[in-house]
């Protein structure tokens, strides 16, 4: 799996990152260009410690059992939900 610690990795993501245009078309979801550079921001943000999102009591009991299908090499599957936490409103 593709990792930002290996720097090929890193020139590929910041390749495909100035090749968007605000007329891009979402190949994931529904998010428009701003939408998913917000969400990747705080995604990001939230893997080095600088946010954390708050846990719901079920995120607390069944995190644990389910951890492993969110930390394994297997690709993330397209329109997977997206945490409240990291949706952005309309750019427009």
């Amino acid at each position: 799996m593709k990792n930002l610690f290996q720097l090929g990795a890193v020139e590929e993501v910041m390749t495909r990152m100035e090749q968007l245009k605000p007329s891009s078309q979402p190949q994931w979801g529904r998010m428009d260009v701003a939408q998913m550079l917000a969400h990747c921001s705080t995604t990001m943000d939230m893997a080095s410690g600088k946010f954390a999102g708050k846990r719901t009591l079920i995120g607390r009991i069944i995190g644990p059992r389910f951890r492993h299908l969110m930390s394994d090499d297997s690709p993330m599957r397209h329109n997977s939900p997206t945490r409240t936490v990291s949706k952005t409103s309309s750019s427009g």
